[in-house]
């Protein structure tokens, strides 16, 4: 497995604004921006090969962890 070099960083970002943004988001227009990790957003998980199970699509609000079968990718 090689490093992951793609970067899609918005205009002028990252900026750590005030030393206090050490957290990353997916804007609507598909940018990153960095942000307080205290800022509430939703999240991405990743899936380990060969665990295959429907995914249900809900309208729920997040709520900090991962269905099961997926885990949280590290920070």
């Amino acid at each position: 497995m090689q490093p992951l070099s793609y970067v899609n960083w918005a205009k002028n970002e990252p900026n750590d604004a005030y030393g206090a943004e050490k957290c990353v988001e997916i804007v609507s227009n598909g940018y990153w921006n960095d942000l307080m990790c205290t800022d509430q957003r939703g999240f991405v998980c990743k899936k380990r090969p060969g665990n295959f199970s429907p995914v249900h699509i809900t309208t729920k609000a997040p709520t900090g962890g991962c269905p099961r079968g997926f885990h949280s990718l590290p920070s």
